[in-house]
């Protein structure tokens, strides 16, 4: 599992860390019948996950952890700078380390 922060636009102005597989193996059939087998990591594993919860009701808010939940300008430097906001992160998950934070800046806060 790896946390990551999430956005949506069911829950406008809000981000919150999540926790998913960092890789998905999936089955799909596109729409000439065409069946496709993949393994999603990363990004694309995140985004998969945080739709295909929207088709079973869920939000990414029902799946974050509450304490990280916050309003995007907080991410988006309206608020505490990144230093301050790698310390949040490192409390909330003190087993990652401040690199892989650094790797899935990529994924938010602007991210699925």
């Amino acid at each position: 599992m790896v946390a990551g922060w999430e956005t949506c636009l069911s829950v406008p102005g809000y981000a919150a860390s999540v926790e998913r597989p960092a890789a998905v193996d999936v089955r799909y059939e596109r729409l000439d019948g065409t069946a496709v087998e993949r393994r999603l990591r990363g990004f694309e594993a995140r985004v998969f996950q945080h739709e295909l919860d929207h088709l079973d009701g869920i939000l990414f808010t029902d799946k974050a952890d509450p304490r990280s939940l916050v309003h995007e300008s907080y991410l988006l430097g309206d608020g505490p700078d990144s230093e301050a906001v790698c310390a949040s992160l490192r409390q909330l998950a003190p087993e990652y380390e401040e690199e892989e934070y650094e790797e899935s800046a990529g994924e938010g806060p602007r991210g699925p």
